[in-house]
Parts: C-alpha cells; sequence; structure tokens
C-alpha cells in the first residue's frame, strides 16, 4: 500500500528534523523528495537548507522545482517563496547556465498585493545576476550588457543587486558605468549607496572625491555618500567627510558624525573628540556617534577623558548612558 502524502506541515516538521539528525546521501534525499512537493513553502525550506547546511542536491532537481513553479505562480509561488532560495541555491551549488540566469534576469511576476498587482520577481532577478557574474563561460560583455540592462530595472530591489553586481564582476566597465548611474540619480538612495561602495572599491583613491561630491546634495544621497565613505576607510574620502562636516546640515549631522566614527580613521575620530572636549554646540552629538565604536581599543577611554576635559554633567549623564550602560 502507497503511504499517505505528507501535508506540507508534516513535511517542515521532516524537513526540521532533518536538518538536526541528518547528513550526507540521507539529508540530500530527504531534500530532493521535498523539492517534488507542490507547497512552495515547503520547497522554499527545502531550498534555503542546500545553502545552510552545503548539502549536495542535485542542480538538476533544483532546476526541474524552478521550472515546476513557474506553471501559474500567482497560484503556486506566490511571491516567488520558492523560485527565489531555488535560484540561490543554484548558485551556491555553482550552476553554470549562462541563458538560465539571463531568462531570469527578465522574469516578471506580477502579483495581486493589497487589490493591486505588483511585480514580485526583483529579488529573483538580482539573485539570478549574481549566478551570471559567477559563470565561468559567459561572454563578458554580454553579462555587462545584461547588468547595464538590470540596472535600469523598474524594481529598486533588482536595481540594486545589478549595482553590486556589477562591481562584482572587477571588469574594467564597473567604475565608468556606476559614475554615470550615480551621476543620472535614482530616485531609490539604497541604489546610490550600492553605486558609492562599488566605486570606492574600485580605485578607491580616484573616486573618493566623485563620491565626496554627494555630500551636498539631497538629504538621502548625502547620508548614502558619507556611511559608504565611512565603510571605505578611504583616508582622502573621510577628510573629504570631515570637511564636510563642519558646515553640513542638522539633517544629515548625525549621520556624517557617525560615518566618520565607524570609519576609525584618527583624523576622524579625533575630529570628533575635539567637539565634546570644547563642549561644542555639537559635542553631544559627536559622543552619541561615538558609541558604535566603543569596543575598539582605546575608544571609549579617549573620549571619556574628553567628556571630564568638557567638564559638563549632561555629557558625563549621556556618556554613562550610551558607554556604560549594558
Amino acid at each position: 500500500m502507497a503511504g499517505k502524502r505528507l501535508t506540507p506541515e508534516q513535511h517542515l516538521q521532516k524537513l526540521q528534523a532533518a536538518a538536526l539528525d541528518l547528513h550526507g546521501q540521507e539529508l540530500v534525499d530527504v531534500l530532493e523528495s521535498a523539492m517534488g512537493s507542490k507547497s512552495c513553502i515547503v520547497v522554499e525550506r527545502a531550498a534555503k537548507m542546500v545553502v545552510e547546511l552545503e548539502s549536495r542536491v542535485s542542480e538538476d532537481c533544483l532546476r526541474s522545482a524552478y521550472d515546476r513553479f513557474l506553471i501559474e505562480p500567482t497560484e503556486n509561488d506566490r511571491g516567488c517563496r520558492a523560485k527565489l532560495p531555488l535560484v540561490e541555491a543554484l548558485v551556491y551549488r555553482e550552476h553554470d547556465d549562462p541563458d538560465f540566469y539571463k531568462d531570469g534576469m527578465k522574469y516578471v511576476q506580477p502579483d495581486p498585493v493589497w487589490g493591486q498587482v505588483t511585480d514580485s520577481a526583483g529579488n529573483l532577478r538580482g539573485a539570478c545576476a549574481f549566478g551570471l557574474v559567477h559563470s565561468r563561460i559567459a561572454s563578458p560583455a554580454e553579462t555587462m550588457n545584461s547588468l547595464i540592462d538590470l540596472l535600469a530595472d523598474a524594481d529598486r530591489l533588482a536595481r540594486m543587486h545589478a549595482a553590486r553586481a556589477i562591481t562584482m564582476t572587477g571588469s574594467q566597465c564597473v567604475v565608468p558605468v556606476l559614475r554615470l548611474k550615480a551621476s543620472i540619480g535614482d530616485d531609490a538612495c539604497e541604489v546610490l549607496g550600492e553605486c558609492f561602495r562599488g566605486l570606492l572599491s574600485h580605485s578607491p583613491n580616484n573616486n573618493a572625491d566623485f563620491v565626496a561630491g554627494f555630500l551636498f546634495q539631497r538629504e538621502d544621497a548625502a547620508i548614502e555618500a558619507a556611511t559608504a565613505i565611512g565603510e571605505s576607510r578611504n583616508e582622502r574620502g573621510v577628510e573629504k567627510l570631515l570637511q564636510a562636516c563642519i558646515n553640513c546640515r542638522d539633517s544629515v549631522r548625525e549621520a556624517f558624525y557617525v560615518s566618520a566614527a565607524l570609519s576609525r580613521i584618527p583624523a576622524a575620530i579625533e575630529f570628533l573628540l575635539q567637539l565634546v572636549r570644547d563642549d561644542s554646540q555639537h559635542a553631544a552629538i559627536a559622543l552619541k556617534s561615538l558609541s558604535p565604536v566603543r569596543f575598539y581599543p582605546g575608544i571609549a577611554e579617549q573620549v571619556e577623558a574628553a567628556v571630564i576635559a568638557a567638564g559638563n554633567p549632561k555629557l558625563k549623564s549621556l556618556f554613562t548612558d550610551a558607554f556604560e550602560s549594558g
């Protein structure tokens, strides 16, 4: 007698148990069985486990499950719940099929959301972009063309992924493409942020001035530029950021100070410490901005010394709350 078909809930329980108890081929067998489920939730969990548990599930099994959820996707896989982690699992398994990824970068899924129709495949297109970048047989020129097309996608998440994937190519085209996109602008500041990060990871000294130029543009772009500069820890970029800190708008001051602190460049730390020592108008903001780096050696001691030098009880109280509590 054939066994009863597992319900989605039972299948999820089986997957949870497998994650704890099984290894090797036994785990592969359970995951591949789950890939045949009609439930996008079950396949979603199984696909994520392929990556989390570094399982050697076959690429054919993953592709078959993906293709199955292309059929009536609004009914069977709303929100690309199964297809997205399946693509991510294929990328993890180093599945090398440029045409598959290029097709995925064009895939649109209009799903009903709150009485409207919304494309839910932006992240999927982005995941396919990373798969294409990692391909060993894809044409570099065709790859860049596909990524540039995605950089003009209607979905901000897809554009963010495109900018990040373009950076990952390491191509000579990275800098001009990202500079052009940043210069044209984007309604989503996160897309600009990815462009800035990409530029500062390629010839940072040559791109620091370009990114720093956005410190004086609209508020969201300025904050993204400051964040990217702080993360890059590029001395020229941080120097430009500190110059912008002196006369920056109040609406971006805290973001600029925090970015300067996170760079951990000595000149940036000293700039903020001096604001505290002088008990300046912006001393409290400077002190709070140093809190995220308080666990790095010597930072907390330097801030405490600056607070003592300022002699302001309010700063002492703020130091206690930000540096000593918890």
